[in-house]
């Protein structure tokens, strides 16, 4: 039998209600268990539900990487068909280009995950200069 365990895991949601935001929580408690020092990232597309605090998670970060809320659902529900994607397609477009995906969001977790891996190697010759260890 094989196990593989993520040092830097992604989960990618297109949306987030609150039942899955805890099941996230307990892949992330589960994760951290199994790999102490690994780092656990929720991405998101969209926000679509009220932001909770994850200081009491395991969760690392949670990315909203267009940085805007996701249309209503009765906005959502005139693209139910191809006919209504391609009668409204240039409103969703539009929707999309105001929304683009921002580097810094990106960036916040490549730091993350940059400052993890050059903190591997604590050696004396590094700890007195910063300070910590």
């Amino acid at each position: 039998m094989e196990v593989y365990l993520g040092y830097v895991c992604v989960e990618c949601k297109t949306n987030l209600d609150k039942t899955m935001f805890q099941e996230a929580v307990t892949t992330s408690r589960d994760l951290k268990v199994a790999v102490p020092a690994s780092l656990y990232f929720l991405v998101r597309e969209f926000l679509d539900m009220t932001p909770v605090s994850i200081t009491s998670t395991h969760i690392d970060d949670v990315l909203i990487v267009r940085k805007t809320k996701r249309m209503n659902s009765n906005v959502r529900q005139s693209y139910c068909t191809a006919r209504d994607r391609k009668a409204h397609r240039s409103k969703y477009v539009e929707f999309l280009d105001g929304a683009r995906y921002p580097v810094d969001v990106f960036q916040r977790m490549i730091d993350k995950i940059q400052v993890m891996a050059d903190d591997t190697d604590p050696t004396a010759g590094k700890v007195p200069g910063r300070g910590y260890f």
